[in-house]
């Protein structure tokens, strides 16, 4: 009898942890479903139901593999789904139907130290894409406006400094240099407004032609000469050794990707220090790779994660700087990346940065 109170006591215990268990599976906000260790969908929360607008009873049981024909699940099925099985992914965006956007996850279910099926997570982010899409049109709206009056101002500066309108004293002169600096500037952020919005749209052109890469760091250089000397930095430029294959870029994008990793490292830097740019070549993986190295200010550890984020500048670089605007990175990086390249950096706060980037050498 005891035995059996036991057990039935035990049987009891479970089937309470199971209804906890459930209760929490379908009170989640974001859409959930599980699979077994065969691909099985064997349980999807009341969230993910109305988030596809379909009933449980449409997919449970089915294998995934085999709602690759389902207009709403194919999505899923191609982006989790490989030859061995299932994939893990985070953060990966989709859009299933109109006005639908869903940032999913896949993540392994251990039981016993066992992977026993895969939990997807589905999180509707369609009003935050609606948001981004809304900002994305003001800016454009804004950028184009803004674009005419400033090439007026740039002309008529550019008159005045010339002398076309009569000569002005040197202290005039310098102030009207300044502020054809100034304009200058605004004219670089909505050139740059313009083509981060075309890089998230995908309509950001490249035009790949076959190119010396310490060239075009040289001419580089050449530009920002003017800006080293002021800041009183040492430049230090260390070619390769030896001859280096040409390689297929978009030369004045991969110019630009260089040009804003020595702003920085020129903005950012402190006064008398050092400015390292260096281009090697790595025969064995048949890769281009250039750095950009300081002695300034360095990125605070916390927020080097958001680095190469849309807009975004770290506190380090807001106190040292107030121009810039937290687009260069993340024009950079996407830059590369469409080249097939890959950016990441080392970075220690009061030390300084080493910003990297490697381009194939064949295209």
């Amino acid at each position: 009898m005891k035995k059996t109170a036991k057990k039935t006591k035990e049987i009891m215990k479970s089937s309470e942890e199971k209804e906890k268990t459930l209760a929490i599976f379908n009170s989640f906000t974001a859409g959930l479903m599980l699979l077994d260790e065969k691909n099985r969908i064997i349980q999807t929360n009341p969230q993910l139901e109305n988030m596809f607008g379909i009933k449980k009873e449409e997919i449970e049981r089915e294998n995934l593999k085999d709602l690759k024909e389902n207009p709403l699940f194919s999505k899923v099925a191609e982006l989790v789904l490989d030859e061995k099985g299932i994939k893990e992914i985070k953060n990966v965006q989709f859009s299933p139907k109109k006005k639908l956007f869903i940032e999913l996850t896949s993540t392994p279910v251990i039981n016993n130290r066992k992977k026993t099926g895969y939990l997807l997570i589905f999180n509707d982010i369609s009003r935050q894409k609606l948001v981004e899409d809304l900002k994305t049109e003001f800016i454009m709206l804004a950028a184009h406006q803004l674009r005419t009056p400033l090439a007026g101002i740039r002309w008529n500066l550019k008159m005045l400094i010339n002398g076309d309108f009569g000569q002005f004293t040197p202290e005039q002169k310098a102030f009207l240099e300044k502020n054809y600096e100034n304009n200058e500037r605004m004219i670089k952020l909505v050139n740059d407004l313009l083509d981060s919005t075309k890089i998230e749209e995908g309509r950001y052109l490249y035009y790949k032609t076959q190119e010396d890469i310490v060239k075009i760091t040289e001419e580089v250089i050449v530009v920002l000469q003017d800006e080293i000397k002021k800041r009183s930095l040492q430049l230090e430029f260390k070619k390769p050794k030896g001859k280096i294959p040409k390689i297929k870029i978009d030369k004045e994008k991969i110019g630009i990707c260089i040009q804003n990793l020595m702003i920085n490292a020129i903005r950012y830097n402190r006064v008398g220090g050092k400015v390292i740019v260096s281009v090697e070549y790595n025969k064995g993986k048949n890769k281009i790779l250039i750095s950009v190295e300081d002695t300034g200010i360095g990125i605070p550890k916390e927020q080097q994660k958001r680095i190469f984020t849309k807009f975004y500048r770290s506190t380090a670089a807001m106190k040292a700087e107030t121009v810039g605007s937290g687009l260069g990175l993340y024009m950079t990086k996407n830059i590369i990346e469409a080249h097939r390249g890959r950016i990441w950096f080392e970075s220690e706060e009061g030390k300084g940065s080493t910003f990297y980037f490697s381009l194939p050498a064949v295209d």
